[in-house]
């Protein structure tokens, strides 16, 4: 899922309904939910030169979904960090640009389904 410089983690609730990350609750305690995450390397690396400009061609090398590309142009999303690059554009025809995209991954984390059951949950009122 494509966060658009908003920060997010394992574990951490997201409102569909307003496009908003819910900081600050999750329902599994920190030490449950690193004892129920399972890593794997996974290096990589590429580029790619993007040479448009429109909000498509900038969405789809951010892989961004359509979904989250309607909250961006509606102003749901506050766009921030690295993605405002997203609202900037062209302001003459006696400009060029050009933007690389840089990739780099590490490592896939994934909840492993031990923790999932309701019994377990650390905050069920969530």
């Amino acid at each position: 899922m494509a966060t658009l410089g908003r920060p997010f983690r394992l574990g951490m609730l997201y409102d569909m309904r307003s496009d908003k990350i819910i900081a600050g609750a999750t329902l599994w305690d920190p030490q449950n939910l690193a004892n129920n995450t399972s890593t794997f390397l996974q290096p990589y690396t590429g580029f790619e030169v993007i040479t448009d400009d429109s909000l498509q061609n900038k969405a789809h090398a951010l892989g961004v979904e359509a979904s989250l590309k309607l909250s961006m142009v509606g102003g749901l999303v506050d766009i921030s960090g690295s993605a405002k690059y997203a609202e900037n554009f062209q302001q003459t025809r006696h400009e060029t640009r050009l933007s690389l995209k840089y990739s780099t991954t590490t490592r896939f984390e994934q909840l492993t389904m031990k923790h999932l059951s309701k019994i377990k949950l650390d905050h069920p009122d969530l």
